[in-house]
């Protein structure tokens, strides 16, 4: 909650970023201004600092996953409402702790969407993920906690074992 307002909040600052770059740059232009153009620098600094704090908000999402993975406080794993059988859990879990960007190979995401739910001794986490229209073991994670990720791909990964359960 904090990031998804702390992001909220980081949006307006970058707006007026860009218009103070604007501003800067026009200003700078018509009257050599110093003064102008370190504004235009701190508007684009500002317009930057955006895409850090973008960035930030998915390696969080990644950690939290893989830190509830790692201690092994799961206990059990359901895609789409199925139970994975124990023989598949540590190839997901793998997949899932090897959870990376993938290089983009002109693929979207399909509209299909499947739960994947990790339910540990003390909560839950719910991952969504969407199969690649190019790639079929291919799938596509969104992480619902923030809304940067709800929306936003924080990884990819490359598993055929859901295959069976896609009933």
């Amino acid at each position: 909650m904090f990031l998804d307002n702390l992001l909220n909040i980081y949006k307006i600052i970058a707006a007026l970023g860009f218009v103070i770059c604007i501003f800067g740059f026009v200003y700078h232009i018509n009257k050599r201004s110093i003064k102008a153009i370190l504004f235009a620098i701190l508007g684009f600094l500002l317009v930057i600092s955006i895409f850090k704090i973008s960035d930030i908000i998915i390696k969080r999402s990644k950690f939290e996953i893989k830190e509830r993975l790692n201690k092994s406080v799961f206990q059990k794993i359901y895609f789409n409402n199925n139970e994975v059988e124990s023989f598949d859990l540590d190839t997901i879990k793998y997949s899932l702790i090897m959870l990376n960007f993938i290089q983009g190979h002109h693929s979207y995401p399909l509209d299909n969407c499947y739960d994947l739910k990790i339910v540990g001794k003390f909560d839950t986490v719910v991952l969504r993920l969407r199969p690649d229209s190019e790639i079929k073991d291919e799938y596509w994670v969104f992480y619902d906690k923030y809304k940067l990720t709800s929306n936003n791909e924080i990884g990819r990964i490359r598993n055929d074992v859901f295959k069976k359960y896609k009933k």
